[in-house]
């Protein structure tokens, strides 16, 4: 499987929906409509209830409509639900309607109520309770704007209390008998039809289905439609069809009121599952992203160290080995002076499994990413080649990753295993990161490696190819390249014979790494040589040196020892510049420094002293050993000086083995070897003495 493979940004998945909760309105309204039915039957055909409950049931419908009208006007808010928010108006001034016919039955209050409601306005009262939730459940409907609820309060709030107050049209609607009017009954039908409409309207228009408290209004509308018209057929108070029409009512409110308790209580029990998993989700997105953020900050620590190819191909190929399980992995970059590739990193591997990451590698270097299996079904991914199809017959999982640098593809990573696995998108997200990563650090080190492979062979051409052959004297050279970066630094040696049989030995060091500090060296090696032809004593050569460097005006600075070397008259004459001091080895094996407490001068690049440098005499004799070299030879890690001691040791114990000079040399390099990593480049010059 192949696909073109773009970087991806780390996203957050979106949070799991809500659940939500649907009613299937049309079966409830038929139910409903069946108990209704079979409740009015019931009661025509077993008699009446007694008188007391009729206040019971008058006093039920405004306390349930008041119980559900807090909970419809919350959710309404808390969803943004215009038409609950239409109906919870209407439910208001329903229960306020209701409450003042309740306290105006004699049975209640005593005589008119209070507000000494009259028949008829306890008439009015009925009729406005039901038509304010007609108003309402019609303006939810047709989508009316909620600014026009506000009126629609006030207008309604004022019809309620003057009808409360007896201030209503003079039309008889209840004789003195309790017995309905014609034109209640009228009035009562045109209302049920209103009702009916509302119903409709709040059904269809409302999408009702769409959820519970929607559902739940749309049985108290039902109810009350059947309410009203029952109400209408009954004669008078308290006759059988009355009585259904009063039960009616209250059930209305009651099943409202239930409703709402029940569909905030079962939201509840929803939304705290939910909020379980939700959180139980998000603490298992939270751990792979702070495990991504962890693998990305250490991945981009270990590269920002690795300094070299190899190192980077190293970081990059543990750590999705160790991230995705791969048994066998290879990165590969493109050579930088032959055409193809190279191997930077190859974990052990049978040669089916090197043919089949080199098919991936060959893929990913064309700029084709492969990843099998798809990660959860990408459709961007498609089997077309023959030898990828026996690869995923042989390695159900395989991955190839191109390392880009501004598009261009400058090596390739691939990996294979047996075991089949699926990918999720946070591992995919970890390996763009990764790969995101690894292209920058792999070009940054292959041009280290460019500019280290230029200085050191400038350096090394402009060392001396060889040193003079003088009678009497062995001389031994050395150079190496430090191992904690890939700059070379400025370190030399030289060794130039004089017409009288004299010798100039000088060793340097050029602060700094890479091409600038071996440029800086050459120029100081072939100046030495001009001075030294010109006064060969110590202190003029380091003067001559020291001007060089002024002037050369790069900010740099430079140590060198200078020792002119008279092995005829066994004589030798030293002049440090900040250097180390040279080590003087008699025939017997006692090493000493030479010119440390005298014959030192400051570094060359300073500034230009005032006085002459100081020279140190030392009288030689036959089989002596000087050593001379670079901070390299003693440096630790850390920097300090803390390897002369060490060093004046071994030079000891060379000398009474009576090694030949070339030995000499290596034996002591070899002894440095030995110990901890060579941070810094070292440079040695040895000259044994007849």
């Amino acid at each position: 499987m192949v696909m073109d493979h773009a970087p991806q940004i780390l996203t957050v998945p979106a949070r799991t929906p809500v659940p939500v909760i649907r009613f299937n309105v049309y079966v409830a309204l038929a139910a409903t409509t069946a108990a209704a039915v079979s409740y009015t039957a019931f009661i025509s055909v077993r008699g009446l209830p007694p008188t007391g409950l009729a206040v019971i049931l008058f006093a039920s419908a405004p306390l349930c409509g008041a119980l559900a009208l807090p909970i419809l006007h919350s959710r309404a808010r808390a969803e943004q639900d215009d038409a609950l928010r239409w109906f919870s108006f209407g439910l208001g001034l329903s229960v306020l309607a209701l409450f003042l016919q309740l306290i105006s039955l004699p049975a209640v209050m005593g005589d008119d109520g209070p507000l000494n409601t009259s028949n008829q306005g306890s008439a009015w009262l009925y009729l406005l309770f039901h038509l304010t939730l007609v108003v309402s459940a019609a303006a939810a409907a047709f989508r009316l704007d909620t600014r026009w609820c506000h009126t629609f309060m006030w207008v309604s709030l004022a019809c309620v209390v003057s009808s409360a107050l007896s201030f209503v049209p003079p039309i008889e609607l209840i004789t003195a008998d309790q017995e309905f009017t014609r034109t209640l009954s009228i009035i009562q039908y045109c209302l049920t039809i209103l009702l009916a409409l509302a119903l409709w309207a709040w059904v269809v228009r409302t999408r009702a289905s769409s959820g519970p408290l929607r559902g739940w209004v749309s049985l108290t509308l039902l109810l009350m439609t059947y309410e009203v018209l029952l109400n209408a057929l009954a004669e008078r108070r308290f006759d059988a069809i009355w009585w259904s029409s009063l039960t009616m009512r209250s059930a209305s409110f009651v099943v409202l009121a239930l409703g709402c308790v029940l569909t905030v209580t079962s939201q509840l029990r929803r939304f705290e599952g939910y909020s379980e998993r939700e959180i139980s989700r998000r603490e298992s997105e939270l751990d792979e992203s702070i495990f991504i953020g962890e693998q990305m900050l250490a991945s981009a620590t270990r590269l920002a160290a690795a300094v070299r190819p190899q190192e980077v191909a190293e970081v990059v190929a543990e750590t999705i080995r160790s991230t995705a399980h791969l048994k066998h992995v290879k990165v590969v970059d493109i050579h930088p002076t032959e055409a193809g590739t190279r191997t930077l990193f190859a974990s052990e591997s049978t040669p089916s499994d090197q043919r089949a990451l080199d098919a991936i590698v060959k893929f990913a270097m064309s700029g084709t990413a492969v990843l099998m299996p798809p990660a959860n079904g990408d459709g961007s991914l498609e089997q077309n080649a023959a030898a990828m199809r026996n690869i995923e017959e042989q390695f159900p999982t395989a991955i190839g990753l191109p390392l880009r640098v501004g598009g261009l593809v400058i090596g390739a990573f691939a990996g294979v295993d047996s075991q089949s696995r699926q990918w999720s998108d946070w591992t995919r997200q970890l390996l763009d990161g990764l790969v995101a990563q690894t292209g920058p650090a792999l070009s940054r080190a292959r041009l280290f490696e460019l500019e280290h492979q230029t200085a050191e062979a400038l350096q090394l051409a402009l060392l001396p190819e060889r040193l003079p052959t003088v009678e009497g004297v062995q001389l031994a050279g050395r150079y190496m390249a430090g191992q904690s970066g890939v700059l070379v630094g400025g370190d030399w040696y030289d060794c130039i014979e004089l017409p009288d049989g004299r010798l100039s030995l000088i060793v340097g060091d050029v602060m700094g790494k890479g091409i600038k500090a071996a440029t800086l060296m050459g120029r100081m090696r072939e100046a030495s040589r001009v001075l030294v032809s010109v006064d060969p004593a110590p202190s003029v050569v380091l003067d001559g040196l020291n001007d060089l460097v002024l002037a050369a005006d790069t900010g740099q600075i430079v140590t060198v020892a200078c020792l002119l070397l008279d092995p005829n008259n066994y004589r030798a004459t030293s002049a440090l510049a900040g250097h180390p001091s040279p080590i003087l080895i008699s025939p017997s094996g006692i090493a000493e420094r030479i010119g440390q407490d005298a014959g030192r001068s400051p570094l060359l690049g300073v500034a230009s002293p005032t006085e002459k440098r100081p020279e140190v005499e030392l009288p030689l004799e036959p089989g002596c050993a000087l050593v001379m070299y670079t901070d390299g030879l003693v440096e630790s890690r850390s920097g300090t000086t803390d390897g002369v001691d060490r060093l004046l040791g071994v030079c000891a114990q060379v000398q009474q083995k009576g090694l030949a000079c070339e030995e000499f040399a290596s034996a002591v390099l070899s002894s440095r070897q030995s110990g901890e990593d060579q941070p810094d480049d070292i440079a040695l010059l040895v000259a044994l003495l007849s």
